[in-house]
């Protein structure tokens, strides 16, 4: 009974966040959304979904960003389906011209916010259960990076 209330709050503010990540994802097969900004010449930030993916890309110095850079939301209707990168469709990249790149599905962060709704209503943890889960994520991390190189 302790923290109840906390718990139910925690729940329902990552059930909310679940929706919003549902609707999204459902949006962005016939929308693209951009958030993007643009400061001096070598510092750009970017983030965006399209096609059930969100896409981050950038070089930049946030704190420089955050105080003097314009912050822009484009929308615009998608154009034709661009290649699948990495392991279902988790990427990450980083060059000199284009800086840093990261791709992952939208269902990953779906997952994520269904699993934080229900971890504050499991009961207790035993050794064992946190060991097996533990090996799963090591495995399925394992796996993503062995696919994406």
């Amino acid at each position: 009974m302790r923290f109840r209330k906390l718990r139910i709050a925690w729940s329902v503010g990552c059930g909310i966040a679940c929706v919003l990540l549902i609707v999204l994802w459902v949006r962005s097969y016939w929308r693209i959304d951009s958030l993007f900004a643009i400061g001096s010449q070598p510092q750009f930030f970017a983030v965006g979904s399209e096609r059930g993916v969100v896409a981050v890309k950038g070089n930049p110095s946030l704190l420089a960003l955050l105080s003097s850079a314009d912050w822009k939301l484009q929308r615009f209707p998608p154009g034709p389906e661009p290649p699948k990168l990495g392991f279902l469709d988790f990427y990450y990249e980083t060059t000199k011209q284009q800086g840093t790149r990261l791709r992952f599905p939208i269902w990953f962060l779906v997952l994520l916010s269904a699993i934080a709704v229900a971890t504050p209503w499991i009961r207790r943890f035993t050794l064992r259960t946190l060991l097996i889960a533990t090996t799963l994520v090591a495995v399925v991390l394992g796996l993503i990076v062995y696919f994406a190189h």
